[in-house]
């Protein structure tokens, strides 16, 4: 029977070997060889509840149980055939507390069943009348309700997938405990898809961000699109009997060896029905088959797939300058063949941008060759540019380089030798060897004229200045000469006039003595003359005194001549 939605979301295969396929337009089941479709009819309460089937999961009981998008949970009635819902009802506090569900698991410990929904994670305590829950939801991050996956490790721990990242639950307290998928931010929020543990107990996450290996310190290891993913949204996680990984992302499907570390995608050129796949739409059947459902369902058994191990020839196919093809024999000269029989070539130092184009020929599928080059003189390592089939290199210095290229085939194979060219840049002529040697001679030869001519220069000032030193050395002996004469004319004259120093000092010895006789006559003089005052003083008194006796006799005598015989009459 032809299944009525090719858009597949969920696949498993049953205890009793019935397969059971989830569409977005209800469920299929297979049970050998017949096979019965279920819907959503509006008027049957015993139909599906909803059309789209998120997940499909059986329990410890061996019921189905089928989580819907806007359809809460169904269990599959084996009598009847039809379904028992088990919805979100507002008006009863312990229904289903969201109807979208997108992963269901048991916790081993209670045989619970654990409901994974947009409005957080869900346990049906008790499945009678339109099931008891209980709830558990983490409103502390917005985000942190929308859960997508859910499991149990062989450790009996519970995790979550949430829009906001992995969580660890604890059922005896109803807590969540946050992971951080990227060891470098505490704000991570990846969106995981998808939770897996392996063969080996390892644990693997599948995140909007890559594939995600859980640490023993906590911490997780990432895969992403630079290590070969084709992109990094990773939905769904299997295993095959050899321990590689087979993951599910949005743009193929691709293997993984967790030891070697190494990617191959598979798309629709390989026979798959889609590159898109859905996150419940992954299965491991006992015999090691995998199916794997998006647009339709693909199932393939992982020993089966031939591995093409011819790797691809290599070829050169197009040089280009500042995006300009180069043609064998044209006027720049720079291809004088095909460049695939070209393996040196010589470029001007104005050639600042160009461009190696290759193509690796693989007959199986060449379009999923991946490349790799190296500039030697220029990269320290390889390059590997996935698909690209061209090198563009811009302002290389002038030198000899070698450009190297090889390819993988669509399943890994590489052409280690590849192929080769060797580019020789030419340097401006002032950067030529034959110019700077040229210029060096140049700057020696000046710098041994200056040299030279700078050496004449000096013997001939040297030669003046010894001329002028003979000069001023007469000049300056005659002017000693013409000293010596005047310190000697100098030396008559400083006797002549110690001579008369001391003539001098004698007259001055002279002078001063007769100076003291001179003071000694003063001061007689100055005595004789204080006697003579003396005298006169006296003699004035005197005067005075007989000048008054006089007046006194002339009063007493009226007659002259009387008066004068008795003036003159006194000595």
């Amino acid at each position: 029977m032809p299944i009525q939605s090719d858009l597949i979301n969920a696949y498993i295969k049953d205890s009793r070997g019935r397969t059971w396929i989830g569409t977005e337009d209800g469920v299929l089941m297979i049970d050998g060889g017949n096979s019965y479709q279920f819907f959503h009819d509006p008027k049957s309460n015993k139909s599906l509840s909803n059309k789209a089937v998120n997940c499909i999961f059986e329990d410890s009981r061996h019921q189905i149980w089928l989580g819907l998008w806007n359809g809460g949970l169904n269990r599959y009635n084996e009598k009847t055939m039809s379904f028992d819902f088990f919805l979100h009802d507002p008006k009863r506090a312990n229904s289903l507390g969201n109807p979208n569900v997108f992963s269901i698991f048991e916790y081993s410990e209670t045989k619970e069943l654990m409901v994974c929904t947009f409005g957080g994670l869900y346990i049906l305590k008790d499945d009678r009348g339109g099931g008891t829950f209980e709830g558990a939801v983490d409103m502390s991050v917005e985000g942190n309700q929308l859960m997508l996956a859910g499991m149990e490790d062989s450790n009996n721990n519970i995790w979550i997938g949430a829009y906001t990242g992995l969580f660890r639950f604890h059922p005896e307290s109803h807590k969540f405990e946050k992971f951080y998928l990227n060891r470098n931010s505490t704000d991570s929020n990846d969106r995981v898809n998808c939770i897996f543990e392996d063969s080996r107990e390892r644990f693997w996450i599948g995140s909007s961000e890559g594939l995600h290996l859980m640490l023993e310190n906590g911490e997780f290891l990432t895969y992403n699109q630079n290590d070969g993913l084709p992109v990094n949204y990773v939905v769904g996680i299997l295993e095959d009997g050899h321990g590689n990984l087979w993951l599910g992302t949005t743009n193929g499907l691709t293997w993984f060896d967790p030891e070697k570390k190494t990617f191959k995608t598979y798309n629709e050129d390989d026979g798959l029905s889609t590159s898109e796949f859905r996150r419940k739409a992954f299965f491991k059947s006992d015999d090691g088959s995998l199916y794997v459902g998006g647009k339709g369902l693909n199932m393939f058994h992982p020993d089966s797939l031939s591995v093409n191990l011819a790797p691809p020839e290599v070829y050169l196919t197009e040089l280009r300058v500042f995006n300009q093809p180069i043609t064998q024999g044209s006027s720049d000269g720079i291809l004088k063949h095909s460049i695939k029989e070209t393996y040196e070539i010589q470029l001007d130092y104005h050639d600042t941008f160009f461009s190696i184009h290759y193509v690796g020929i693989n007959l199986t599928s060449s379009y999923k060759n991946q490349y790799a080059y190296m500039l030697e003189g220029f990269d320290n390592q390889w390059n590997y540019v996935g698909d690209q089939r061209f090198a563009t290199f811009t302002n290389l210095d002038p030198g000899t380089y070698y450009f190297r290229v090889r390819a993988s085939n669509n399943d890994g194979i590489w052409n280690e030798k590849g192929a080769a060219l060797k580019i020789t840049i030419n340097p401006p002529l002032w950067k030529t060897w034959w110019f700077r040697t040229f210029g060096i001679l140049l700057l020696l030869a000046l710098a041994f004229g200056f040299y030279f001519y700078r050496i004449s220069a000096v013997k001939a000032i040297n030669l003046r200045l010894e001329s002028q030193v003979n000069e001023r050395t007469q000049e300056l002996k005659s002017r000693n000469d013409a000293l010596a004469r005047s310190e000697e004319a100098v030396g008559l004259q400083n006797e002549a006039l110690i001579q008369k120093r001391n003539e001098i000092a004698g007259q001055r010895d002279l002078l001063a003595e007769q100076n003291r006789q001179l003071g000694e006559a003063k001061l007689i003089i100055e005595q004789q003359n204080a006697e003579i005052l003396k005298q006169n003083q006296g003699l004035e008194e005197e005067v005075d005194r007989r000048t008054k006796e006089l007046y006194r006799k002339i009063s007493s005598f009226s007659n002259l001549r009387s008066l004068r015989h008795i003036i003159f009459a006194h000595p």
